[in-house]
């Protein structure tokens, strides 16, 4: 039971401390400036490094 409490006592102060994120920040892909590709896509800017085009 008591680490039932401790657990009760750190997320009330979580809680009142308001560590929570914006959530926007949660999904950066919309505001990514270059489109995204599927990892097995050649587009994709790691395939790209491994053939040497960038």
């Amino acid at each position: 039971m008591q680490l039932l409490e401790r657990f009760r006592a750190k997320l009330d102060q979580a809680e009142q401390t308001d560590i929570l994120f914006d959530k926007s920040d949660a999904n950066l892909r919309d505001e990514a400036k270059s489109d995204w590709y599927d990892l097995s896509d050649p587009r994709h800017p790691i395939n790209k490094r491994k053939r040497g085009e960038i």
